[in-house]
């Protein structure tokens, strides 16, 4: 599936009018960069440091929104991680992100309900 998607982003690159040969091949090159998770995370996220107390769910939200403040400010000033999902696996959904140039399939959504195998090559 993902290989008759990337093809027919080729395909439609080809076909356009408006762009010259040299863009034509830097937006090619672009593509061949395209990173695309299927099913989950190859890195899970550290919840170590976000301490959750059973009697005291305000203190919980409280700590969650600075465990949270604290993982986004860390990441300020280094590069992006491609890698990272925006979902968790078991979300029927699908994301491209363009600024790291990848796309995320989570595991719930090539169910049988959602993913037919003889309409795979209509992609």
């Amino acid at each position: 599936m993902v290989a008759n998607i990337e093809e027919a982003f080729r395909k439609r690159i080809d076909a356009l009018t408006w762009m010259d040969p040299a863009t034509k091949a830097e937006a090619k090159a672009k593509l061949s960069t395209l990173y695309v998770g299927i099913g989950y995370t190859e890195h899970w996220m550290d919840y170590s440091a976000y301490d959750i107390k059973p009697d005291d769910i305000f203190g919980n939200l409280w700590r969650g929104s600075l465990f949270v403040y604290t993982r986004e400010t860390a990441r300020l000033g280094k590069p992006v991680d491609r890698h990272e999902w925006t979902m968790t696996p078991q979300t029927v959904n699908a994301v491209n992100l363009p600024l790291p140039e990848c796309t995320q399939l989570p595991r719930g959504n090539p169910g049988a309900t959602l993913f037919r195998r003889e309409c795979a090559g209509r992609i």
